[in-house]
């Protein structure tokens, strides 16, 4: 039994989303590695627009350079995407793959998607008039929470292409054709993912478990009452 575990974080975020689970797994003997993925906490953004193949080649270039030989490697929502291309491209030095509320299905943009990035480009020009300069930050931040801009968190011109782009990358065919045991923890009232779409999916593969989380949303990873540590250790020492 391998007593390494990789940890990827989920867009928006960075490593210290999972310093409390992190911990816990420590105290348990785990060697842990939860690196700040490129362009989050305290790594640089790419220079150039990447994808989910480049975001999981540096995570194995990261991962070589800690010495990990074989691992467990656990993913949140876009760490759950990139976990899910790097299982299937790097298969032999995962032992076992931890996905929670991943984001494996993505759906073409539809025509409200399409229109709401219109009117979230005119929303930002509207905000430039100088009649309206004086609204106050909060005001400007929730308006445009409101009208879904998808860039919203994030300034940086290049996050918000490569959000672009890893929005429209579908990675569900590789967990379909995984070869590793993988269990896959989600909450029925995620708004992000959907849960429905991917226990049809992830039935295709008896090497895949999937474990829903009654009422839970998708950040419930961090709710103590859920207990994730118990699931992962319980998981991983599950021969």
């Amino acid at each position: 039994m391998t007593k390494n575990i990789v940890v990827l974080h989920g867009w928006g975020a960075n490593r210290t989303r999972f310093t409390d689970i992190q911990t816990k797994l420590e105290s348990l003997g785990y060697n842990m590695f939860v690196p700040d993925l490129p362009g989050f906490g305290e790594e640089d953004p790419p220079l150039e627009v990447w994808g989910v193949e480049e975001y999981a080649h540096w995570v194995h270039t990261a991962v070589a350079e800690m010495g990990f030989s074989s691992y467990v490697l656990i993913g949140h929502s876009f760490g759950g995407q990139i976990a899910a291309q790097y299982a299937n491209k790097y298969a032999d030095e995962i032992d076992k793959l931890i996905l929670i509320a991943p984001a494996l299905i993505r759906k073409p943009r539809s025509i409200g998607m399409v229109a709401m990035e219109k009117v979230t480009k005119v929303g930002k020009g509207v905000f430039a008039l100088p009649f309206l300069e004086g609204l106050g930050e909060s005001v400007r931040e929730n308006l445009y929470r409101l009208i879904g801009s998808q860039s919203y968190n994030h300034s940086n011109g290049i996050m918000k292409e490569i959000m672009k782009k890893v929005i429209r990358e579908d990675v569900s065919h590789n967990v379909v054709s995984l070869t590793r045991p993988c269990l896959v923890l989600w909450g029925t009232k995620d708004g992000d993912t959907s849960l429905r779409e991917a226990q049809q999916l992830l039935s295709q593969n008896k090497n895949v478990e999937v474990m829903p989380f009654e009422g839970a949303d998708h950040n419930f990873y961090r709710e103590d009452k859920y207990d994730i540590v118990k699931y992962i250790d319980d998981f991983v020492k599950k021969e």
